[in-house]
């Protein structure tokens, strides 16, 4: 839709009231912002229940608080409150995956802006915190280039303008961009960027969330101690203040760090804290996440039963608040809680479920991910885990094929993710060389296998981190790299042999000539 004019104002064109009638024009827009305070609807009022799902009334409401944005905008004295409320509003539609109330929002501004209105100049602040807003959007609709190119025309914008706060904000969210898309080094930059900013500007809870999100890269890289500091330093920050949802957050990647060291009893405790907080803070989304990890911990600890309940849980709150890319986390878990049960073919429709909300929204990880444990799933079919070995009788490269195409799509996507994915990496070629053994291929095997540990041995990664879902590792060290061993050393005797056989020969030869 198109915001509009009273009646009155409609017949009158926008260039000519503003450069003769300025205060006609405004004087119109405040008696429209007192018509709709009329009707009940204020800056300060509720324009959605938050459910996508809404009914007449409410989206009716919605509309309602849109016009009154429209007219507030354009009134001197109401902008700086009608533009706060325009951006709750709209980040709230955008973490509820409400592309049409949150598009419509957006339309709203970009409609000022065509309109000429000086408080949307393009080369000041509040057209920057839009762009940064409508990059959000088109991240959500998988419009990367689009999104990447707002967010580094918002970054000119602020850095033009000496904004220090602006210039910080982008930068998070570059960060998260470049997170999204699997560019850990990148990331890491920009959030460093960001945090530099935020100790100028002493904002507490924005140089929590920078603190948050270098954590998660080192987490994400196995540098665990990094990770933990991080973490530290934003609960201490909490501690000195308000329990919001970053300190929640640190709570909960602390737990992080102990499930990748192992230790997860310890890990859980944090999970059972954040969960706790979260609650109390009430935002859906937390409070899906912490459920849905709780739920990895009672998978791991071999108690499928109850980690489907905490999954379920979660999927159920996701499906609610409609973000695709949580309900395909959800879908995952559960795909590989029912593989766990020997429901195979339940578990194959949830990850073909996953796969496809992820290739929609186009983030690599998961989409890897997703091709990995399908690819394990089709091996599951196939009756060859990595726990029964390779079968008397060799299968036929058809028969393995599946799993290879998907375990190979894999092994591409991690191989271009770069620095942080090296034990994925590993992971998938142990996947190929197991599927090589099935098949009889020795030769092919051998090649993954040699390429796989000598991977684990640069980055120590069996001692450091634990590997992706369906993890054949602890297979490898203890059958696959002796074996390697074994036929490494039979060739050098062989070859050793061979070389002592052709030696008396030659004696002989000699002996012959005498």
């Amino acid at each position: 839709m198109r915001y509009r004019f009273h009646e009155l104002v409609r017949q009158v064109r926008l260039a000519a009231l503003r450069q003769h009638h300025p205060h006609t024009k405004e004087h119109l827009h405040r008696r429209m912002v007192e018509y709709y305070e009329h009707l009940g609807v204020s800056l300060d009022g509720e324009a959605t229940n938050g459910d996508r799902k809404s009914d007449a009334g409410s989206d009716e409401r919605f509309m309602m608080q849109g016009e009154l944005l429209y007219h507030a905008l354009q009134v001197q004295e109401l902008r700086e409150t009608a533009f706060k409320r325009w951006a709750e509003l709209t980040e709230h539609t955008l973490l509820r995956w409400n592309h049409r109330q949150s598009g419509m929002l957006l339309e709203l501004v970009q409609q000022l802006a065509e309109e000429g209105e000086a408080f949307f100049c393009k080369e000041d602040a509040p057209y920057g915190f839009y762009l940064i807003q409508h990059a959000h959007f088109l991240r959500q609709k998988a419009r990367w280039e689009e999104a990447k190119g707002e967010l580094e025309q918002s970054a000119h914008l602020f850095e033009e303008r000496g904004y220090a706060a602006g210039l910080a904000r982008v930068l998070q969210e570059l960060g998260d961009f470049y997170l999204h898309q699997g560019k850990l080094d990148d990331a890491f930059s920009s959030y460093e960027r960001a945090l530099a900013l935020q100790a100028q500007v002493e904002n507490p809870a924005a140089f929590a969330i920078a603190f948050n999100s270098i954590g998660a890269i080192h987490l994400m890289r196995g540098e665990f101690k990094d990770a933990l500091a991080c973490f530290e330093q934003v609960i201490a920050l909490g501690n000195q203040g308000e329990k919001t949802g970053m300190f929640a957050a640190a709570i909960h990647n602390t737990g992080a760090v102990y499930r990748e060291q192992g230790k997860l009893e310890l890990a859980l405790n944090y999970f059972e804290r954040a969960l706790t907080l979260r609650k109390h803070i009430g935002v859906p989304a937390d409070i899906a996440n912490s459920l849905n990890t709780i739920g990895g911990i009672y998978d791991a600890r071999g108690e499928p039963q109850r980690a489907l309940a905490y999954y379920e849980q979660a999927l159920k709150l996701r499906e609610q608040i409609g973000n695709p890319i949580d309900i395909a986390t959800s879908l995952n878990n559960i795909g590989i809680v029912y593989k766990t049960q020997g429901k195979l073919e339940q578990s194959l429709r949830c990850h073909e479920r996953a796969l496809l909300l992820r290739e929609q929204i186009g983030n690599p990880i998961d989409i890897a991910n997703s091709y990995n444990n399908m690819a394990h799933l089709y091996l599951e079919r196939l009756g060859k885990t990595t726990l029964s070995g390779a079968p008397a009788t060799p299968l036929t490269e058809q028969e393995v094929q599946l799993a290879v195409v998907l375990f190979e799509k894999a092994l591409s996507l991690y191989e271009s993710l770069g620095q942080g994915f090296e034990p994925e990496v590993a992971h998938e070629l142990e996947a190929l060389a197991f599927c090589s053994i099935l098949s009889n291929n020795t030769e092919q095997a051998v090649a993954y296998a040699k390429r796989a540990r000598s991977i684990r041995e640069k980055v120590h990664q069996a001692a450091e981190r634990r590997a992706i879902g369906g993890n054949m590792s602890d297979f490898f060290t203890l059958v696959v790299y002796p074996l390697l061993d074994r036929l490494t050393e039979k060739n050098a005797r062989r070859a050793f042999g061979t070389a002592r056989k052709s030696s008396r020969r030659r004696k002989k030869r000699q002996k012959r000539k005498r």
